[in-house]
């Protein structure tokens, strides 16, 4: 099976993957004498050095190696596309956002869950010890313990459930709709 290759920056890429993609820029072609470059900052940093950017006739070669991928955080990233020439012109040619995804492969158990995934055990099992214990506060030698209210609780662990039932069901139509029947 042939890889196809992009034609524009993606909009997700995965760190600890090889990145590809070619660039045309029309007001600044690689046989005009430009030379293409890149910028990305985010939770961490892709130095420029680090994408290979190869110029062929019409359109720029983009690459980044595995290697260099490997080693970003997940999150948003902000990249920037820099022409120059000999002449010592330089301008930003295309800005844009990429989220960067975890390489689920060097992940270790926890890491891929979202926060609303690591909470909602920990209020529930609070919420399971409270049938049998539930007092709101109480003072040991001194020091006033004071627990989160049981239908705060409640309400965090609905909200919760809400955000993972959306996260996983992104295709489903969430919006609520009303429906009135009449006689006719």
């Amino acid at each position: 099976m042939t890889r196809t290759i992009p034609n524009c920056e993606p909009e997700r890429l995965i760190a600890g993957d090889t990145w590809h993609w070619l660039k045309a820029l029309g007001d600044f072609p690689p046989g005009a004498g430009w030379e293409l470059s890149y910028s990305f900052r985010g939770p961490g940093v892709l130095l420029d050095a680090d994408v290979d950017v190869t110029p062929g006739v019409s359109t720029y070669d983009v690459q980044v190696d595995a290697k260099k991928t490997a080693l970003l955080k997940p999150g948003t990233y902000k990249w920037a596309a820099y022409v120059t020439n000999v002449g010592g012109e330089r301008y930003t040619a295309a800005r844009g956002v990429v989220t960067v995804e975890m390489d689920l492969s060097q992940a270790t158990a926890g890491d891929a869950l979202s926060h609303a995934e690591q909470a909602l055990p920990i209020i529930e099992a609070v919420l399971s010890g409270r049938i049998t214990a539930d007092m709101q506060q109480y003072q040991i030698a001194g020091r006033l313990v004071t627990k989160i209210p049981v239908m705060e609780l409640y309400e965090l662990r609905s909200r919760y459930r809400r955000e993972i039932w959306k996260s996983r069901n992104t295709s489903r139509v969430t919006e609520r709709v009303d429906v009135v029947f009449t006689r006719g």
